[in-house]
């Protein structure tokens, strides 16, 4: 193979390799570094933010090899409740019943749920980027299926609109002067 052509056969796939690294390696490494972050994760960060907080305000008992109320599973599944029912009210001793039913939690007062309940609801609430988050995941295609329903009704509206006219203007006919000529 002639030296001068192995050089442009490689000159030209290393460009073709680089351009490729370029506009796919950046976007995966950028993906590993920077995840996107999604409802569900940021809504696990605001859950063990509450449980921090929480536990440095209320310690428990580590003797005994139970575990506190805010780390079972069934109170994060009320939790999740919450948010997707947007329940205004909680029946908490109904929480307590079922957290009765597992001998290894340390059952809590009304108190303890309640504050530990309003805790997690105040930081729902202030938080703008899970809120942003959850619209972003759970209402953005709905808002475009919505405008693209919308174009169609207003394509409809046009043409009835259309049809209209033309019978509203069928039924004011008045003949003039040169109507009657052409007869």
């Amino acid at each position: 193979m002639d030296p001068l052509l192995s050089t442009v056969i490689g000159y030209v796939s290393l460009k073709f390799v680089d351009q490729f690294i370029k506009d796919e390696g950046y976007g995966r490494v950028r993906k590993f570094f920077f995840p996107k972050l999604k409802y569900k994760n940021r809504l696990i960060q605001i859950i063990y933010q509450t449980v921090e907080e929480f536990e440095k305000s209320h310690s428990y008992d580590r003797s005994n090899q139970k575990i506190p109320f805010y780390h079972s599973q069934i109170l994060f599944e009320k939790l999740n409740k919450y948010i997707l029912s947007k329940e205004s009210t909680t029946d908490y001793s109904f929480i307590i019943y079922i957290l009765k039913s597992n001998p290894n939690i340390i059952i809590p007062t009304t108190e303890e749920l309640s504050s530990f309940y309003k805790l997690f609801t105040t930081k729902v609430k202030a938080d703008k980027k899970l809120k942003s988050l959850f619209i972003e995941e759970n209402y953005q295609s709905k808002i475009f299926d919505l405008a693209s329903d919308l174009e169609r009704i207003e394509t409809k509206i046009d043409s009835i609109s259309t049809m209209v006219n033309d019978v509203h203007t069928a039924l004011i006919f008045n003949p003039d002067n040169h109507w009657f000529l052409n007869l």
